[in-house]
This record gives C-alpha cells, structure tokens and sequence, in this order.
C-alpha cells in the first residue's frame, strides 16, 4: 500500500487536471456540435454529399445518417477526445517505470521489503485508478451533456458503451507503455513518445477507414470499439474486443516476466 499511496500521490495532479479538461471539453463543445448536426437547414443533399466524400469524416467509419443525430455528433468529438486519452494512458504506463531510473531511485526501491512482482502491481494499480478516475469523469460529463443537449433522444446504451470506450483506450495505451518501459526504463521525454504513439495509431485508424482496409486498422487500438458498431448493433464487436483485451493481458503478463528478471541499473 506504501507504494500504491505514493503512486497516486505523484499522479494526483495530473489526473485531476486531465480529468476535468476532458470532462470540460464534452460539456462545452456538445451543445455546439448537437445543434449544428440537427440543424435541418444543414441537412441538404449537398452538404451530406459534401461530408460523404470528406477523408476526415470517413476516416471515423460512419454513416451519414449516423452523423447528423446527437450521438453521431457524440460519437465524433469522442473519436478525437480518444487521442487524448491515449496520450494520458501511454504517459502513465511510461513513468511508472522509467521515472524511477530518471530520477536514480530504481536500486532503492528495489531494496525495500517488497518483492519486484508486488512493486509492478502496486504502480499498475495506482495507474489503472488514475485511468478510471479520468474516464468516468467523461462519462459522467458525456451523460449530463447529452440529457441536457439532446434531450433524451439517443439509445442511452449506446451512449455508455461509446463512453466507457474512453476508459478502455487508456488502460491499452497505459499496459503497452509499462511494456516499453519495462524494456527500455530509461526514457526521458515520456510525453513526446506518447503523443507520437497515439498519434501514428490514430492515423493508422483513420487511413484504414479512407481505403476500407480491415488489416491497417488492426494497427489502431481506438478501432477496436468502433462507435459506428456500437451504434448499430448497441454493442462491441466481439472479435475486436477479445483481441483488445487478448493484447492488453499479453502486455501485462510479459511486463511482469520482463520487470522480475531485469536486473536493475541505475542512471550513471
């Protein structure tokens, strides 16, 4: 537990702060959103073949009618909100091990009364909290926005299983960096590498979404919950989501290999 309090401690901040811009940012721009995609002067056949033939907008796996509804509108600000949550997730996953070799403190804490597997977890576990603490603060925010904005006229499961998606992008961007991190410790711009990561994977989505190509968008975990699926069928493609889960408990299980053989260096 000493470790786990020390964990959330160190995070504290920064996930407040990420929770409430992202919490803030839903409830501010889904009225704007909500009114510009059901104004029925914006409905033309024009428009709609405009938007159609949009590379940005095809690149979410939509329909047209699926865009110009209050969760069509939802479901394409969280597609671009999921970067952000990437990039907090892979942040986590990073520093939980490579801020202890930064900071020359890895041999110590090796040294206290606790064995390597119970280190990796007590970080793994303050990690998953900040995670859920910064995903149900948006789907908290989503709900509320969504009963105000649109007044009850969505399928509310859609609404929480394109929500929860949020939590889910983290804790697989956040396992995949302990992963890294376990390899090579001694990353020293753990930000940078982060919104590279989330950002190479986001376009890959996107691209896979362009060119209609089901092997690209393997390479884009946020494809993986596809708010277009949800939407019609009101739940996560199994195949995807086993596969998820499959490589997420893969990078676990190979980061505790990895961490309790790893002999411990410090920065020279």
């Amino acid at each position: 537990m000493a470790i786990f309090r020390y964990e959330m401690k160190q995070n504290r901040k920064t996930t407040i702060i990420w929770a409430l811009s992202l919490a803030i940012l839903v409830f501010l721009m889904m009225p704007m959103y909500i009114n510009l995609m059901t104004d029925s002067t914006m409905l033309t056949d024009e428009m709609k073949e405009a938007t159609s033939t949009n590379p940005i907008f095809a690149g979410t796996g939509g329909s047209i009618d699926d865009l110009f509804s209050p969760l069509g509108a939802y479901s394409f600000v969280t597609s671009f909100a999921m970067m952000a949550f990437a990039v907090y997730g892979m942040y986590l996953g990073l520093t939980m091990i490579s801020k202890d070799y930064v900071q020359k403190t890895a041999d110590f804490l090796m040294t206290k009364p606790y064995s390597r597997a119970k280190v990796l977890l007590s970080k793994l576990s303050a990690a998953t909290l900040c995670c859920l603490i910064v995903g149900l603060a948006y789907v908290v925010a989503s709900i509320s926005i969504m009963q105000i904005s649109a007044k009850g006229e969505f399928e509310f499961i859609q609404l929480l299983l394109i929500a929860l998606s949020t939590i889910f992008i983290q804790l697989f961007f956040m396992t995949l960096g302990m992963f890294i991190a376990v390899i090579q410790p001694l990353i020293r711009m753990p930000v940078v590498i982060s919104m590279g990561v989330a950002f190479v994977t986001y376009i890959c989505g996107a691209y896979s979404g362009v060119v209609d190509n089901d092997i690209i968008m393997l390479l884009s975990p946020y494809k993986y919950f596809g708010s277009a699926y949800v939407m019609a069928h009101s739940t996560y493609n199994l195949s995807y989501a086993l596969l998820f889960f499959g490589l997420m408990a893969l990078f676990i299980v190979a980061s505790f290999i990895i961490f309790i053989k790893k002999d411990i260096k410090t920065v020279s």
